[in-house]
């Protein structure tokens, strides 16, 4: 019989899956080796360059990562102790609909390039500043409140991941997304431009090490 770490780990694997293909979209939807000199304002200009198949392939990498971004969460809620099993059903429950909002958000970047590319840009930036911003907050709202939850339920030893995991978890890696604005390019639309992506396999990556710290235990 499998024990929960055991579990656990696989489930972890799964998110790092879900994180990869979240990178991988990103980057179909906008990788280039162009200079860049503000990330922000040219990043609809560089997807209404792009191929109309590499942008559905990209969007469509969204929904799929998010499927397996949910088994990576259902990690966080066997890892959660016995007695705390309703907080990690909240937690799990947060993040869960962060990530099938989050990916429908992401597919809709797809259209946002499909948009530029014929020439509706006002229309583009119109729907993404006042309808996917909607999506947008969504996200990061109920991201928010899992990972505060979850850093708690980390300090105070309600988990079996060591404390010291609490320092990769999203919410605080979220604050250094500007950092790699400063590398040079195709490096800077790699890790920027990918950001919440490479921040959650971080922290797959860190849970997936801790179960495998802890594989001996039937937790």
């Amino acid at each position: 019989m499998h024990t929960k770490s055991e579990k656990s780990i696989v489930f972890g694997v799964l998110g790092i899956c879900g994180a990869a293909a979240m990178l991988w979209g990103d980057m179909l939807l906008y990788f280039t080796t162009e200079p860049l000199e503000r990330l922000g304002t040219e990043l609809f200009g560089v997807m209404g360059r792009v191929d109309w198949a590499r942008l559905t392939a990209g969007g469509l990498l969204g929904p799929l990562g998010a499927v397996l971004y949910l088994f990576g969460y259902f990690q966080i809620y066997l890892t959660v102790k016995e007695e705390h099993k309703r907080q990690a059903a909240a937690v799990f429950l947060l993040l869960g609909t962060g990530i099938i909002v989050g990916g429908a958000y992401h597919a809709g970047f797809a259209h946002i390039g499909m948009m530029v590319s014929t020439g509706q840009e006002d229309l583009a930036v119109r729907v993404f500043a006042e309808d996917m911003a909607i999506y947008y907050w969504i996200v990061m709202g109920t991201r928010a409140v899992a990972y505060l939850l979850l850093s708690y339920l980390i300090l105070h030893n309600m988990t079996w991941y060591p404390r010291w995991a609490v320092l990769f978890t999203p919410l605080i890696w979220v604050f250094f997304k500007d950092l790699p604005l400063a590398l040079p390019q195709p490096l800077m639309i790699v890790v920027a431009g990918g950001w919440y992506g490479w921040i959650e396999l971080l922290f797959f990556a860190v849970t997936v090490f801790s179960a495998r710290r802890t594989r001996t235990l039937s937790f």
